[in-house]
Formats: C-alpha cells, sequence, structure tokens
C-alpha cells in the first residue's frame, strides 16, 4: 500500500506527464501488465470517490484495502497539477537531502516555477521500519 501510493506520488510529481491505466485509480491486483480494454467498473470507482472526498485522511489509511485512498490522493495530486500548470510543465526539478536517522529512508525533491514550490517527501525502504505502516491500529 505504502509502495503504491508512494508511486503515484511520484509519478505526479516528477518531471514529465503522469501515465495512468484506465481502472487502476484504486488496487489492482492483477499479475499482469493492465489491459485497458477489460471493463473497468466505473459505478464502483464513483461511489467510492464520493464517499473518499468526505472522509478524513485517518479513515481512509485504517480502511486502505478499499482502495479509496489511493483514488483521492491520485485526484488530490491531478487537481494540482491542472492548477499549477506552469510548476510541473516548466518548473525546475531540484533532489533534497533528508537527514537524521531516517535520511536513507526518503526520496525528496522540490519543483520550483518563479514564486510556486512544491517539497515532495515520500517513504522507501521501509519494510524494516515495522508493521503495520504508520503505526498500531492501522491496517
Amino acid at each position: 500500500m505504502v509502495n503504491s501510493l508512494t508511486q503515484v506520488i511520484l509519478k505526479c510529481t516528477q518531471p514529465g506527464i503522469p501515465d495512468f491505466y484506465q481502472g487502476n485509480e484504486i488496487w489492482d491486483f492483477s499479475l499482469v501488465d493492465p489491459d485497458n480494454r477489460r471493463a473497468v467498473d466505473f459505478d464502483l470507482r464513483e461511489e467510492l470517490r464520493r464517499t473518499a472526498e468526505s472522509a478524513s485522511f485517518s479513515e481512509l489509511l485504517k480502511n486502505w484495502r478499499d482502495g479509496r485512498i489511493k483514488l483521492r490522493l491520485t485526484q488530490g495530486l491531478l487537481r494540482l497539477r491542472a492548477q499549477e500548470p506552469r510548476l510541473f510543465a516548466q518548473g525546475d526539478y531540484r533532489p533534497a537531502a533528508g537527514e537524521g536517522g531516517f535520511a536513507h529512508n526518503v526520496v525528496a525533491f522540490t519543483r520550483t516555477h518563479e514564486t510556486t514550490a512544491v517539497l515532495v517527501v515520500v517513504p522507501r525502504l521501509i519494510a524494516p521500519l515495522g508493521s503495520p505502516p504508520g503505526g498500531p491500529g492501522v491496517g
């Protein structure tokens, strides 16, 4: 779950145009590459989108298996890209370094354009840090 959400964040914030397979707005446990010809349950995704909008982050994290957290994260990041098109189309990309005992457990960078900036920090190599992700009671 954490790795998948990290991938969504990275593909929406790094330079380039994010590529999404239709229907993969929620978890897809296929053992092969997604096939865009496969039927997509749009009614399910619309229902999940509606309930995700009003849910707290804590609720989405607690119920991560239903896919709403991935859907809401994707929607929010795409909304940010639409609100700040120059930042993502023309903005600088600069790596940032973590500090402290967990510095090796993050990937960080900034995107800047004129007076607009975004700092992106995502986890990496977190399995040794314990389970469930996010601390006790989440899962």
